[in-house]
């Protein structure tokens, strides 16, 4: 299932989970879903909670930090589409100085 905007929580938790064996399955696919689930988790989750009776709750993200981290290095490095992959072509004027 594609995420957006509009992915509940639950459904961002479950792209991330199902996508974590992206290593073991080599797919270049599956580290892509995982990135963008953690991207978005790192977003979503809040770090810390403060309650009324002055209790608090924090959360860590450094784990989905690195997985992320992890997830982006695994497609740089495995991904196997060249050319144009959404970046810009400056033209060569090169040509036109001679």
């Amino acid at each position: 299932m594609a995420l957006t905007s509009s992915s509940t929580l639950a459904q961002v938790e479950a792209a991330y989970d199902d996508n974590l064996d992206y290593r073991w399955t080599n797919s270049v696919t599956k580290a892509k879903d995982f990135a963008q689930a953690a991207g978005m988790l790192l977003r979503r989750y809040q770090t810390s909670i403060s309650g009324a009776d002055g209790g608090s709750f924090t959360r860590s993200v450094s784990v989905i930090e690195s997985a992320l981290n992890d997830a982006i290095a695994y497609i740089d490095a495995n991904q196997t589409t060249t050319g144009n992959a959404g970046g810009y072509v400056l033209p060569n004027f090169q040509s036109a100085r001679e």
